[in-house]
């Protein structure tokens, strides 16, 4: 996993961010709200940041912010990356716990515990829906 110098561009509501690559600004970068706001990012700031690549939504951000030099995660707070990847793909908005599990190519039962766990935590909520039968509808 390479550590290269990133620049933020963008920090959504959510403490979500973007950037690019600082070398040369060709690709961009995802960083998890956990991991941004635990390194108290701003935008404009150049920071150095362990990356890996997106499994995820590698097409629009080829790599993903698991850790950022001087902001980095507390050794009692080891990097999730199960669940960065899956708050990443519900930033592309409302999923069911199957769509997730076929997005991330994730056993769907390793998704829907992971899930779980980010709802008793707080981190995303849960929304139960009822679809009636096509004659019924």
């Amino acid at each position: 996993m390479p550590i290269m110098d990133i620049l933020v561009t963008n920090i959504l509501p959510t403490g979500t961010a973007f950037g690019v690559l600082a070398d040369d600004h060709s690709d961009s970068v995802f960083i998890p709200s956990r991991v941004a706001m635990a390194a108290n990012l701003q935008i404009g700031e150049t920071a150095r940041a362990l990356v890996v690549p997106n499994q995820t939504h590698g097409d629009r951000t080829p790599w993903i912010v698991v850790r950022v030099e001087g902001g980095a995660t507390p050794a009692s707070a080891p990097v999730d990356v199960l669940a960065d990847l899956i708050l990443q793909d519900l930033e592309e908005g409302r999923s069911t716990a199957f769509e997730v599990s076929e997005s991330l190519d994730e056993p769907y039962d390793r998704i829907t515990a992971k899930l779980a766990e980010l709802v008793a935590g707080g981190r995303i909520v849960q929304l139960t829906c009822y679809d009636l039968p096509e004659d019924e509808a």
